[in-house]
């Protein structure tokens, strides 16, 4: 929005625009009607500012006048920072230029008209903006509000309709508005207005720019200013997993899994500071890390994407990237080559898990809190299964548990197949992977093709590391169907080479999306089974406790080894070998 000042008797004025409007609004202003306002036009009772006012201005329509001047009940020091603010800084003005700069980026806002000062006996200044069609919407449901999130989860009320359109969209708005270098400070319900408030998501427009400022000259915001601009939008919920706060920070996070719990840990440190220090803002910055920007255009769309190995961090990867959202056959398996695991996939997994195959090699544990697992060997295909059998019984009290586990997977694996349009195969590098060519990707893809047909493709991940035939960064068939990408996944541990599931996840959600076919009541009732289930397994009394586990758990390999090696305790590797990743 252009702006243009010229002088008028006892100030300046400044006009959003040109036109007939443009002159109505010139001859309002000129003529002194703003001093002589009725009472009766006033709009609530004084701000902290000033007052508010509608208005009718002929050849123009409703608006409404925001009147800022220094107020008699304030003390000396702040009546003179009231006064220098009217003088010099000129509040409207940049309020008018921050409306401009939102309406540019796609957000519905206020469309103002002019600001004047006047320094005739009071010093004034009038911001003018036309009268915006609708009811506050968080007058309407603050009410419906605290019913969706009281204190204990067990009275919660289900969330109306309008609310979640409000939410999804206010989420998309407020990314919108930081995008383009705009920061709110006093962003809730009450500062928006919706013409339906029981459909908001087309009609809702922000208002209150008072408390918006431009972040800096580059229009760039830093992650942890946009979350301290987020919590008092937060403090609206005394639950901070409420599904209606998760459905604002999933739109403002794009759907990007890994944008979305960056926001959700940012706004639960933030969401109970009414006022931030310095401090604050440092243990934000320490405590609450930004997520690096993903590129996400051009992604290839399947409808059921799927690990096919090397061994679990495969699985892990593509959870963490948002992509797997059910548990498959080979998710924690490891050992056997590419080219048996298609043969098994292909073959509808048919006797590929029998009992008098299994070969019983040790046990080790192969998780921080989890207790010793033994180690089964299939001899007719090498696949070892790490995670099936406990320490405590032998492979045959074990393994109809374990067949039953399996024979479900697979079958949800082969009807997910089935039933989608396109299909992904992941196969990721790890320890003791052996080296695997595009061709040799060609070829397992082939055995996988016989059974499926066209609908599926093969992505394999591998860390080329220096010294081996170093392929280009991305490689791909003729036909698109295989890909072959080279990632620095890999990183030395004390036991190994352990993948970076991290650098994996960032490059398949980049490059691949699936949708979650699961509904939200869904994922939430699932999430909360999860750390049910968590809690009972680890039995975590305290923070403190849980805090101490996972520090000698780290260290539990590492602290082993050199016991054994000053003789402490007796090295007992027959029985018990030092696990692999």
């Amino acid at each position: 929005m252009k702006t243009r000042g010229e002088g008028i008797p006892g100030g300046r004025l400044w006009l959003g625009g040109e036109g007939p409007d443009a002159e109505a609004v010139r001859r309002f202003v000129v003529s002194g009607e703003a001093l002589k306002l009725p009472p009766e036009c006033r709009l609530g009772h004084h701000t902290r500012h000033g007052a508010v006012y509608v208005v009718e201005i002929a050849g123009v329509g409703r608006c409404v006048l925001k009147e800022f001047r220094i107020l008699r009940d304030r003390g000396l020091f702040r009546r003179l920072e009231s006064a220098f603010k009217l003088l010099f800084v000129h509040r409207g003005l940049r309020t008018m230029r921050l409306a401009g700069r939102l309406a540019a980026a796609g957000v519905r806002t206020i469309e103002p008209l002019a600001f004047w000062t006047d320094t005739r006996g009071a010093i004034r200044n009038f911001l003018l903006y036309r009268f915006i069609e609708g009811e506050v919407f968080g007058e309407h449901w603050m009410g419906e509000l605290a019913a969706i999130s009281p204190p204990s989860k067990a009275d919660a009320a289900p969330a109306p309709e309008a609310l979640e359109a409000f939410f999804g969209r206010a989420g998309e708005m407020a990314r919108r508005m930081h995008d383009a270098g705009v920061v709110h400070t006093d962003l809730h319900p009450k500062n928006f207005i919706a013409a339906d408030v029981s459909h908001p998501a087309d009609t809702l427009a922000l208002i209150d720019l008072d408390s918006a400022h431009p972040s800096s000259s580059s229009g760039r915001i830093a992650f942890n200013a946009r979350m301290r601009s987020l919590r008092r939008l937060a403090q609206c919920f005394k639950d901070e997993d409420a599904p209606l706060l998760r459905l604002f920070v999933r739109a403002y996070s794009q759907e990007d899994p890994e944008t979305e719990a960056a926001v959700l840990r940012a706004l639960r440190f933030w969401r109970g500071r009414k006022w931030h220090s310095i401090s604050d803002v440092v243990l934000s910055w320490l405590r609450c890390r930004p997520p690096r920007p993903v590129d996400r255009r051009g992604r290839t769309e399947y409808d059921v994407v799927f690990s096919i190995g090397y061994d679990c961090k495969c699985s892990q990867s593509l959870r963490r990237a948002g992509l797997q959202h059910f548990s498959y056959p080979c998710d924690w398996l490891t050992g056997a080559p590419l080219r048996e695991r298609a043969r098994i996939v292909a073959g509808g997994f048919r006797d590929w898990f029998r009992l008098e195959d299994l070969e019983d090699i040790g046990t080790a544990r192969f998780n921080r809190f989890a207790g010793m697992k033994r180690i089964a060997k299939d001899r007719r295909n090498g696949l070892e299964f790490r995670h099936d059998f406990p320490a405590e019984g032998s492979l045959a009290e074990g393994f109809p548990e374990a067949a039953a586990k399996y024979e479900r997977r697979s079958e949800r694996l082969l009807d997910a197949i089935g039933k989608a349009g396109r299909a992904l195969a992941v196969f990721c590098d790890g320890y003791g992977c052996p080296p695997i060519s595009l061709a040799d990707l060609r070829e397992a893809r082939d055995i996988l093709a016989g059974r499926f047909g066209d609908k599926i493709d093969l992505l394999g991940i591998f860390d080329d590391a220096p010294g081996t035939p170093h392929e280009a960064a991305e490689a791909a068939s003729a036909d698109g169907h295989v890909r072959r990408w080279s990632l620095p996944c890999l990183r030395r541990s004390p036991d190994g080479l352990v993948v970076r599931d991290r650098v994996v996840a960032r490059a398949l959600a980049a490059r691949v999306s699936c949708p979650d076919p699961h509904s939200p009541a869904e994922r939430r009732a699932r999430k909360e089974a999860d750390r049910a289930a968590l809690y009972a397994k680890y039995k975590a009394k305290s923070w403190l406790g849980m805090t101490v586990n996972r520090l000698l758990f780290r260290h539990y390999r590492s602290l082993t080894r050199l016991l054994q090696k000053k003789g402490i305790i007796p090295a007992n590797t027959a029985n018990n070998p030092v696990p692999q990743p």
